[in-house]
Order: C-alpha cells, then sequence, then structure tokens
C-alpha cells in the first residue's frame, strides 16, 4: 500500500519492490491513539559505492519584490568526501493523508536520527539522504531541513542496482 501510495515502480525480475539490505535496515511505524498505523518510515544503511548521492537546493526566483522558491529543486553532484559521510537513507516515508502536517513525519526521522545506529549519537545532515522524492516529499524534506537545521537544501540517492542502472523511482 505505501509503495502504491508513494508512485514506487516495482523493480526485478519477479516485478516487486524490496528492501536491499534488511539486515541494515530500520523500520518505524507511527500508531495512532485508536491503535491505526498512520505513519511509516524505512531507513537503510547505504554507501556511495552502491548509491549516486547529491545535494538538492531549492531554486529561487525573484519577482516584484518577493522571493519566491521554486517547486523545482536542482541536483548538485558531491565531493567524494562528503559523500564518504552519507550512511543512511531515507527509503519511504508515509503519512496517512489524513494525519498529514501534525508532525508525524518530523517526529520519524528525529526517531530515525536517534535510533539507527544505537548507542552512536544523533545522525547529523551529512549523514542521511532522502530518496528521490515526489513533490510532497520534497516540500516536506526542505521543511524539515529548514525547522531542524536552518536551511532548506538536503541530501538525496539513488540506489544503483546490479545490473548497473539508476533507481528512478520516486519514494517519499
Amino acid at each position: 500500500m505505501v509503495d502504491n501510495t508513494l508512485g514506487i515502480l516495482p523493480t526485478g525480475e519477479d516485478n516487486q519492490s524490496r528492501i536491499r539490505n534488511p539486515s541494515e535496515s530500520m523500520a518505524l511505524l507511527f500508531v495512532s491513539s485508536t491503535k491505526q498505523i498512520v505513519g511509516f518510515l524505512l531507513a537503510e544503511r547505504i554507501s556511495n559505492q552502491s548509491n549516486t548521492i547529491s545535494n538538492t537546493k531549492p531554486s529561487y526566483k525573484n519577482g516584484q519584490g518577493q522571493t519566491s522558491v521554486n517547486s523545482e529543486c536542482v541536483m548538485h553532484e558531491l565531493d567524494d568526501e562528503t559523500q564518504n559521510k552519507v550512511c543512511v537513507g531515507i527509503s519511504r516515508i508515509w503519512v496517512r493523508s489524513d494525519h498529514q502536517r501534525r508532525g508525524i513525519g518530523n517526529q520519524m526521522v528525529n526517531t530515525m536520527r536517534s535510533n539507527f545506529f544505537g548507542d552512536y549519537g544523533v545522525l547529523s545532515p551529512e549523514q542521511f539522504a532522502f530518496s528521490h522524492t515526489t513533490p510532497n516529499g520534497t516540500d516536506f524534506a526542505m521543511k524539515y531541513m529548514k525547522n531542524n537545521f536552518e536551511r532548506a537544501n538536503f541530501l538525496t540517492y539513488a540506489p544503483i542496482f546490479a545490473n548497473g542502472k539508476r533507481s528512478i523511482t520516486s519514494n517519499n
């Protein structure tokens, strides 16, 4: 259901999407007070050897004395040193539509950042990346980064599969 809602296209020979490395992944569920699952986050360990990592920055345009953020973000390749810092990718994040804009996505990302590596501390913004995002996912990532780190740019990653092709599906 989450993959369908997010527009994730099936991959692989059996035409299904899969967790690439279940033993190095974390799934978080947000359960409402009525005991319904209203949020889901899937994070995975990543490296620049198996992923293309980019810096996604919103583009700004000036018009009639006002500055607005263009909904299209511009991706910039990162230098090797910066790419080597990224170790966790948010593969999927979903919040049920009637529970959106209540801080659930924020709480799930913060929980993932605090708990992915256990006792190693909270992940910095240079240590995690979002998968390629939908327009709503881009808005969420920009707002999350701005509220938590006072910047709108965020890191993205695209998995490189065994056949050498990049994933171009939208996952957030």
